[in-house]
C-alpha cells in the first residue's frame, strides 16, 4: 500500500488518504465500513494544481498520484471505483484527457470537438500569430518567447488537429468557416494530445498517458470496468471538469450521480449544467495577443502597453470585429476577471453544431445531502456505493431512467479496435473486472526542462462586468 501523502495536511471531514497531492488537488481513498471493503474513491477536487515556484512539478504530481493510486487500488482487490467531482471547476485540460486514458486507455483519444466563431477579429488574429510562428521557425533567428508561447495557442493552426485527428496545412483551413444558425464557425477542432513539446512548455507539463513516452499505456486493460465507475457531481462542475465528465459518459459508458439540488426539483436533473463551453478567454489574454502581433514592448508599463494596442487597432483594424475594442474598461477595472467563451464544444458527429451546453443531458441518479454528510465524506462516498451496486430504489424519484442518460439507455461512442457500444445496465451492476493491468508504480515525477520566459507578457489587470458590452460586439 502506497500511503504517500506528500506533507500534506488533509481537507476537513476527509479520511486519511492513500495517496494525496501535495496540494490536495487530487487524492485516492479506501472506504473501511463492512459492505464496502472493495470500493476506492479518486477525489479530482481539481485539475488546476499550481506551480508555484516554476518547477513544473505539480502537473508530472498530479498525473503521478492518480497512476500510483490506481496500482494500488489493483493490487488491494478493489474492484469498484467512485470518481468525486464535487467542488471541480476545472482547470488543465491535458490532466483532465490524461486521467481519462489512465482509466481507460484502451479507448481511442478523447473525442473533444469544438468550434470557434469565425469572424473577422478571429481571422486577423489567427493570420497574425500563423504567420509570426511561422516566420520564427523559419528564421532560425534568437528564440522570441512571446511568439514562442503562441505556438500552442488556439490562433496557430500548426498545434490543432481536424476531427480525423490529423493536422491542418494552414490558418486558412482551420478557419473554415462553415454555417450552422444563421452563423459562421471553424473547421471542427481537437487537441493534439500528441504535441512532442507538450511536456517542456504547456502546463502542466506533462505527456498524456498514451503518447510519447507513456504509449505503452496502449496496451494495458483499464484497472475498473465501466460498470464499476460511477461520477459524482454537484452542480459545480465546468471547464476541464465538464469534459472529462463527458467523454466518461459518452467514450467509456460511466454513469454519473448528482448529490444535492432544490428540493421541489422531482424528476431528473443533469450531472453538469450549462458550463460546457470548452473553453474561455479574458479579455487581457486577447490584449495580450494583440500586443504581440502589433510588436508593442512588453516591458513598458501596463497602461501604456494598453494604449499603444488601442492606437493600433484604431489605426489597422477598422474594418474587422475588433474594430470597437476598447481598453477603457480594462484600466478602470479593479478585482474581476470576466472571461468570454470562445470555443464552443459539440458532440461527435453533430453536423448541426449544437454547443454542448445547450443539450440536456440527464445524471442517472439524484441522492439527497444527510446531515452525517457535512463532517464525513465518505459518507457521501458510502451513499453513492451502496445506491450504485446496492440498492437503486435509494435514487430520488424520477431521477433516474431518463432516455439521455447511460441508465436510460443513452448510446456511447466508445471504441474499442472500432467499435461502437451500447450501455442500459442497471444500476445494479456488480461485475468484477477482469484482466487487471500489470503495473508497477512509477518514480516520483522530476522536473522537466522549465519554459524560458513563460507568460512574461501576460498583464495581471482585472476587469468590470461592464467589459461584457464589449463582448457583444467582437468574439461572442
Amino acid at each position: 500500500m502506497i500511503r504517500r501523502q506528500f506533507d500534506t495536511v488533509q481537507p476537513y471531514g476527509y479520511p486519511p488518504p492513500v495517496i494525496t497531492h501535495s496540494q490536495n488537488v487530487v487524492g485516492g481513498y479506501y472506504l473501511t465500513q463492512p459492505g464496502y471493503t472493495d470500493v476506492a474513491v479518486l477525489s479530482l477536487r481539481s485539475f488546476t494544481p499550481t506551480d508555484t515556484n516554476d518547477q513544473h512539478l505539480t502537473g508530472p504530481e498530479y498525473q503521478y498520484v492518480v497512476q500510483n493510486f490506481l496500482i494500488d487500488a489493483t493490487q488491494a482487490g478493489k474492484t469498484k471505483l467512485v470518481i468525486d467531482l464535487q467542488a471541480n471547476g476545472g482547470g488543465d485540460v491535458e490532466l483532465g484527457y490524461d486521467t481519462f486514458l489512465q482509466l481507460f486507455p484502451n479507448l481511442d483519444p478523447p473525442y473533444d470537438t469544438t468550434v470557434m466563431r469565425a469572424h473577422s477579429g478571429a481571422d486577423y488574429l489567427g493570420q497574425g500569430i500563423s504567420n509570426l510562428v511561422q516566420n520564427l521557425t523559419a528564421s532560425g533567428a534568437s528564440v522570441n518567447t512571446l511568439v514562442q508561447d503562441q505556438a500552442w495557442s488556439d490562433f496557430y493552426f500548426g498545434d490543432t488537429l481536424n476531427a480525423n485527428h490529423t493536422p491542418f496545412s494552414s490558418w486558412a483551413q482551420l478557419y473554415g468557416p462553415q454555417k450552422a444558425f444563421g452563423d459562421s464557425f471553424s473547421s471542427l477542432l481537437q487537441e493534439n494530445l500528441g504535441d512532442p513539446f507538450n511536456s517542456l512548455y504547456v502546463p502542466p507539463y506533462i505527456n498524456i498517458t498514451g503518447f510519447g513516452s507513456r504509449s505503452n499505456y496502449n496496451a494495458t486493460k483499464p484497472p475498473f470496468s465501466a460498470d464499476n465507475i460511477i461520477m459524482i457531481t454537484d452542480g459545480s462542475c465546468a471547464s476541464t471538469c465538464t469534459i472529462f465528465n463527458d467523454v466518461m459518459k459518452t467514450q467509456a459508458g460511466v454513469k454519473s450521480f448528482v448529490i444535492g439540488g432544490r428540493p421541489d426539483n422531482k424528476g431528473p436533473v443533469q450531472s453538469v449544467g450549462g458550463t460546457r463551453g470548452s473553453s474561455d478567454y479574458t479579455f487581457m489574454q486577447l490584449y495580450t495577443i494583440l500586443g504581440i502581433i502589433a510588436g508593442i514592448n512588453g516591458s513598458l508599463p501596463q497602461a501604456t502597453q494598453l494604449q499603444e494596442i488601442d492606437a493600433y487597432v484604431k489605426g489597422n483594424l477598422g474594418n474587422t470585429t475588433i474594430a470597437n475594442m476598447s481598453s477603457t474598461p480594462l484600466i478602470r477595472a479593479g478585482g474581476s476577471t470576466p472571461s468570454l467563451n470562445f470555443k464552443n464544444q459539440v458532440r461527435k458527429a453533430d453536423t448541426s453544431l449544437t454547443p454542448l451546453q445547450f443539450l440536456f443531458e440527464a445524471a442517472d441518479c439524484r441522492l439527497w445531502y444527510t446531515p452525517a454528510m457535512v463532517n464525513d465524506i465518505s459518507e457521501v462516498w458510502r451513499a453513492v456505493a451502496q445506491t450504485a451496486w446496492g440498492n437503486s430504489s435509494l435514487c430520488t424519484p424520477g431521477s433516474t431512467g431518463d432516455p439521455t442518460s447511460l441508465s436510460g439507455g443513452y448510446a456511447t461512442n466508445s471504441s474499442v479496435n472500432g467499435s461502437s457500444t451500447s450501455s442500459s445496465s442497471s444500476l445494479t451492476s456488480t461485475s468484477t473486472p477482469s484482466n487487471l493491468p500489470t503495473m508497477t508504480s512509477g518514480a516520483a515525477p522530476t522536473a522537466t526542462s522549465a519554459k524560458s520566459g513563460a507568460n512574461t507578457y501576460q498583464l495581471g489587470l482585472a476587469f468590470l462586468a461592464s467589459t461584457f458590452l464589449i463582448a457583444i460586439t467582437w468574439m461572442i
